[in-house]
C-alpha cells in the first residue's frame, strides 16, 4: 500500500465510509520505511550523540504510524532502543526483565519475547467504563490479566511514560515494553543499538 493512501484512509479519514463504526484500524508498525525511503532520513537524522558513550553500533531504524488506540503488545528486544515521538502522543509501559512470568508469553518459540495479552494495558488496568476492546473477552481472562499486570507493576523499576512530539524514551535491552497511541494519530521513529 502506498503510504499516502494509508494516511488518507486510516489517519486522516479522508476516504468515505458509511459510519465511523465501520472504519477499520490499521497501524504501520516497525516498518523499515527509513531505509526504503531515503528522503525520510534527511528529516530524521541519526542520534550521533549516542556514540559519545560506550561503543555501540546502530542496528536498525524504523517508523511507526497509527491512529489513537493503536498498540504494540508487551515484548522485549535483544538490543537497547530509543523511541522518539514526532507527531501525537504515545504511552509506554516498561517492566524489568523479572516481570516475564506475569506477561502470558507466547508458547511459540519465535514469539517467546511477546506477550499474548490481547489489548492495551491502560484498558485492562482502567477503573473506568469497559472498553469495547474488552467486550469480546471472557471476564475471567480480563481479571487474570489485571491481576498479573498489577503484580508485574509492583516490581521495582516498572513505570509508565507518556511521550509527546519531540520527546524520546530509552528502552533498556531485555526490558518488557508496550506502547499505545493516545489522543489522536501518531508518528514516531526508533533506533536499536547493539
Amino acid at each position: 500500500m502506498i503510504v499516502g493512501l494509508f494516511l488518507d484512509a486510516f489517519i486522516f479519514n479522508l476516504i468515505p465510509s458509511y459510519s465511523s463504526a465501520e472504519l477499520p484500524t490499521a497501524y504501520i508498525a516497525q516498518s523499515d520505511l527509513l531505509n526504503s525511503t531515503p528522503q525520510l532520513l534527511d528529516d530524521i537524522p541519526a542520534l550521533t550523540h549516542f556514540y559519545q558513550g560506550k561503543e555501540k553500533s546502530l542496528y536498525r531504524r524504523t517508523i511507526w504510524i497509527g491512529p489513537s488506540g493503536s498498540f504494540t503488545p508487551f515484548h522485549k528486544d535483544p538490543y537497547m532502543g530509543i523511541y522518539s515521538q514526532i507527531v501525537g502522543r504515545k504511552r509506554f509501559h516498561l517492566l524489568p526483565p523479572a516481570a516475564s512470568h506475569y506477561l502470558d508469553l507466547s508458547p511459540i518459540p519465535r514469539h517467546a519475547n511477546t506477550s499474548q495479552i490481547p489489548v492495551p494495558v491502560s484498558r485492562i488496568l482502567s477503573d473506568g467504563p469497559s472498553s469495547k476492546d474488552l467486550q469480546d473477552l471472557p471476564q475471567g481472562t480480563i481479571q487474570k490479566c489485571k491481576e498479573q499486570l498489577e503484580k508485574a507493576f509492583s516490581i521495582p523499576g516498572a513505570c509508565q511514560i507518556d511521550v509527546a512530539a519531540g520527546d524520546s524514551v530509552f528502552i533498556p535491552e531485555g526490558w518488557w515494553h508496550t506502547a499505545e497511541g493516545v489522543d489522536g494519530p501518531g508518528v514516531g521513529v526508533n533506533a536499536w543499538f547493539r
